[in-house]
């Protein structure tokens, strides 16, 4: 088995997160404004993923293990998915038109 450079696990991983938006966009939003849309989202989205490297090494920093910044990123998580999931619940009760 061989190694898979990093660039590529980040290229897939971000070209996996805009497909896979993609058609959630258009289901929610008109054609006229998925452009502005996709922006906005994208925007903090990478504003996440280029900050995130700082605010783990400062927790490493301050604590001096990565237990706090592996609790609060499984505390992220549970929360992503809990709110994803009330979303989701919120849209099938929905009446179609």
């Amino acid at each position: 088995m061989h190694a898979v450079p990093v660039e590529r696990l980040i290229g897939q991983s971000v070209g996996d997160r805009k497909v896979k938006m993609q058609p959630q966009l258009h289901a929610h939003y008109p054609a006229t404004i998925i452009g502005s849309v996709n922006g906005k989202v994208s925007w903090w989205v990478n504003l996440a993923q280029a900050l995130t490297p700082f605010g783990m090494g400062w927790l490493f920093t301050q604590f001096g293990s990565y237990l706090p910044s592996l609790l609060l990123l499984s505390v992220l998580a549970t929360l992503a998915a809990v709110a994803a999931q009330r979303l989701t619940s919120r849209t099938e009760n929905v009446p179609a038109c």
